[in-house]
This record gives C-alpha cells, structure tokens and sequence, in this order.
C-alpha cells in the first residue's frame, strides 16, 4: 500500500511542488515499510532576457537497511519512469538520493534551453542501485560508497506547434566512487533527438 500527499504552488516569483510516500505491507513472510520525498522549488524571472527559470530538484527514496532482518526498506516506485535520471534513464528510483539544480531559457517563441546537472548517492548503503524498471543493477554488498555519480544534460526543446515538440540532447553521465567499486564503471554519453505528439 502507497499513502501520499502532495502540495504544490506559487508565491510571488517563487513555484514549489513537494511530496511525500510512505509504503507499508508485505513481501512473503516480510514487512515492508519505505519512504519517498520529492521537492522542486523554482524561481521565476519572466522580465529578464531569456526569461529564465532557476530550480532546485531534490528526491530521496529508502533503501533496505540490512538483508537479513524481515522488514524490507527499498521503495518500489510502482510505476517507473525516467523522471529520476532523464532520457538516458541510467538510476530507478529506489535507495536512491539525487540533487538537481535546473534552469530554463527562452531562447525566442519555440525554442527553450534547459541545462540541468544531476547528483546522486545511494540512500542506504547496505542496499544496491536499481534500473528504472526497479531490478536491482548493482549489488550493495561490494563497496560502502555512497556516491554514485553525476549527470549533465544539455536539451534545446524546439515547439514547432501545439502538437509537434521535439528536443535535441546530450548526456554525460560521470561515474562516481560506488560505480567504479564494482565494475564495470565507465561514463556513459547519449545523443538523441526525441519527438513528441499531442492531439
């Protein structure tokens, strides 16, 4: 069972969305008891050039404290998206705790650049890394880093009209010190051009 509750909304120049989920229940013979936080606090300049967006992103879900006891602690996300680690879609959501700064730029009418850079650390140390279809990717039982890695992306979002958006990205992900505990531990680039339709 998931319970949540969000609040979301604006005070002068500033935007907030903040939530919250607790999960309980049971896995076979185990308790399951994990949390999940989301925040995203932006800042708004719509009279400056480029009216730009500044914002803050921060997400943190629990991971399983120890593997032997009967009460599980990673949180499952339910329904996994790539809303964690954007398009390239390299960390789930699950034992993990991101720091995201973001900006947003009009560059004319159609065309936004919207740079952000991405921190992540294992929640739980005892607990491994999981991929955006919430399988565990890598185990928690070779290293006691907490540091995963780092992520800069760098999309120009062109809008040609209200049903046809395309973007235009570049990824690098850096790998941090738990990656390169157990290997393998390469950075990893990814180049796309994705396009969306709406009625």
């Amino acid at each position: 069972h998931t319970i949540g509750s969000r609040i979301w909304g604006t005070a002068a120049s500033w935007d907030y969305n903040y939530e919250i989920l607790f999960q309980t229940g049971s896995f076979g013979a185990d308790n399951i008891i994990a949390l999940a936080v989301a925040t995203e606090t932006g800042y708004s300049r719509p009279k400056w050039r480029f009216n730009p967006r500044f914002a803050l992103r921060s997400d943190t879900s629990s991971g399983d404290r120890d593997r032997n006891s009967h009460t599980l602690g990673t949180f499952n996300p339910l329904f996994p998206t790539t809303a964690y680690s954007g398009r390239i879609g390299l960390i789930g959501a699950s034992n993990i705790i991101d720091v995201t700064p973001t900006a947003r730029f009009r560059l004319s009418r159609r065309i936004y650049f919207l740079p952000e850079a991405s921190f992540f650390w294992r929640e739980s140390i005892a607990d491994g890394i999981y991929s955006v279809l919430d399988t565990l990717q890598r185990t928690g039982k070779l290293s006691t880093a907490r540091y995963v890695g780092a992520q800069v992306s760098a999309p120009v979002q062109f809008s040609i009209d209200r049903h046809f958006t395309y973007t235009a990205l570049v990824t690098r992900f850096f790998t941090g010190q738990y990656l390169k505990q157990t290997p393998p531990g390469r950075s990893v680039t990814l180049a796309s051009i994705p396009a969306a339709i709406r009625p």
